[in-house]
């Protein structure tokens, strides 16, 4: 046990614990004030995952929810040569 280490940072403050209630609260009113018919069905067909998501919301936070990677920009190698 040489090499363990172990560290305590204490309770929670309460007034962090009351903020992340309240923002789980407004979340659920969200949540529930949603029409199921309002929602739009997107297919990633490489991974086979779909999911419903609101108008409006882009592909790469649906692809986050599924933790699907979409590429968000260019990637550089070598030099000069640009890969999109």
């Amino acid at each position: 046990m040489s090499h363990y280490h172990e560290e305590s940072f204490g309770e929670t403050p309460a007034a962090v614990v009351e903020d992340a209630m309240e923002q789980a609260e407004v979340a659920q009113a969200e949540a529930d004030a949603v029409n199921q018919e309002d929602l739009l069905r997107i297919d990633f067909l490489n991974s086979g995952k779909s999911i419903q998501v609101l108008a409006g919301e882009t592909l790469h936070n649906a692809a986050a929810k599924l933790d699907l990677m979409i590429p968000k920009a260019c990637v550089w190698e070598f030099v000069a040569l640009v890969k999109c």
